[in-house]
């Protein structure tokens, strides 16, 4: 039955590459979130069964009807996933960006303009936080947790600057080199602050380039997708492996791996922990989709709701972490959400939503930019659903917070400069009368 599940389920993989790459050109949204949907759900199950055991991490055993659920549910939240998107009717277009941006003055300078502001206050308000992130990971995470207008801004820096390496990483040479010098510059911030987003920013910021690259050498194959998902399957989780070692101050050894395996040191174990103790509640009572409520509302910073409500990630963190500390968290399975909320079933309802939801931010952003404007608000909503779609699998569902926390700040600064064009324009008419 194993082995069934998991032919299925790349069938159906393939079959979903085979339609999104026609439906949309270059690497699409739905490659995206099965490659990491099959990372954080089928990771672990498949490393079990090749290794022979149930044993995953820390005393947590995944017996064969775990296997046989979470196997079950992951085909159902791709399929899910992908029938959502499509009857969303978006299709993302991040090509020739550089000459979108090139006539999109007004959106341009306005991105600038947010990135430059946005590094000033940083250094003259949030000094003393930079400080305490560069100390270590618990000074990071504690310091962001406690602060949301710091770690506010640190998104609002992250993002913009990822926009910014876009525009210039499809212009000339030199832009180039400076789009690379950013990217650096992010790497090394997350690097020295343990903190993975701006080193995951900065290579999603990249993504655009290569997608037109994959257009420009007629790479849009089916065997490319595989090459690539199979070489993604092992790198991320290596990398990310690495990574959490460095931070917490451990030596990492390949002998390691070896002997555990790579998915059961990778920091899906923390999810899938949520979703085993979840699927072995007995009496569990489904919350018919009442857990949604808290992604529509998490945008609020706590500095001013502050009571604003756990959402299902912080409470397990705080029922499972001795002496927990506000910004700990072991991670929380968007799929064991699913099953809280509608069983086995949810996860082809819930991630249906997804995929709609996701679909219709697309439209929005292209909307509110303006549609002669549409490939340069694709490559704006490139970097936050690329983003989304990495991170969702290890937290409750947050998609509609984290669209209007990224989006809020370029909107305001493009109607700024919306409004100066435009009233420059009138002036210079009234001038000329």
């Amino acid at each position: 039955m194993n082995y069934f599940f998991i032919v299925s389920f790349f069938v159906i993989l393939i079959t979903g590459y085979y339609f999104f790459r026609k439906y949309e050109k270059g690497i699409s949204v739905f490659f995206i979130f099965s490659l990491f949907a099959s990372i954080y759900y089928m990771g672990i199950p498949i490393e079990l069964i090749l290794f022979n055991t149930s044993f995953v991490n820390r005393g947590m055993v995944l017996s064969q009807n775990h296997i046989e659920s979470i196997m079950l549910m992951s085909i159902l939240s791709i399929i899910g996933f992908g029938v959502g998107y499509y009857l969303s009717g978006y299709r993302l277009m991040p090509i020739n960006t550089g000459k979108a941006a090139a006539k999109a003055h007004t959106t341009t300078r306005s991105i600038y303009f947010l990135a430059i502001s946005v590094v000033i206050v940083m250094f003259a308000l949030f000094s003393e936080e930079l400080r305490n992130s560069f100390l270590s990971y618990k000074g990071n995470f504690t310091t962001t947790y406690n602060n949301s207008f710091y770690a506010y801004s640190k998104e609002i820096l992250f993002c913009s600057v990822s926009v910014v390496i876009v525009f210039l990483s499809n212009k000339k040479f030199i832009y180039k080199i400076i789009a690379i010098v950013l990217t650096l510059v992010l790497m090394v911030f997350g690097i020295f602050s343990s903190d993975k987003d701006p080193v995951l920013m900065a290579i999603i910021a990249w993504g655009v380039f290569f997608i037109r690259k994959i257009v420009e050498y007629n790479l849009n194959k089916i065997r490319i997708y595989i090459v690539l998902f199979l070489l993604a399957m092992i790198i991320i989780p290596l990398s990310s492996t690495y990574f959490s070692f460095y931070r917490s101050g451990d030596l990492f050894r390949m002998e390691v791996i070896k002997k555990n395996g790579l998915y059961r040191l990778f920091e899906s174990v923390g999810p899938m922990n949520s979703l085993i103790m979840v699927l072995d509640i007995n009496d569990l009572e489904y919350q018919w989709g009442r857990t949604y409520t808290s992604g529509f509302i998490n945008w609020i910073p706590k500095s001013i709701w502050t009571e604003r409500p756990m959402d299902l990630s912080e409470k397990f963190a705080k029922e499972k972490i001795k002496d927990w500390e506000p910004g700990q968290g072991l991670g929380f399975s968007l799929l064991a959400e699913a099953y809280i909320n509608f069983g086995v079933l949810g996860a082809f309802i819930q991630y249906l939503m997804i995929g709609l939801m996701i679909g219709g931010f697309g439209y929005f952003t292209r909307w509110i930019f303006k549609w002669e404007q549409t490939l340069f608000a694709d490559s704006i909503f490139f970097i936050w659903v690329v983003y989304t779609l990495v991170i969702i699998h290890r937290g409750p569902f947050n998609i509609p917070s984290t669209y209007i926390r990224f989006i809020l700040p370029f909107i305001f600064y493009y109607f700024v400069f919306d409004y100066k064009d435009r009233f420059n324009k009138l002036w210079k008419k009234i001038v000329k009368k």
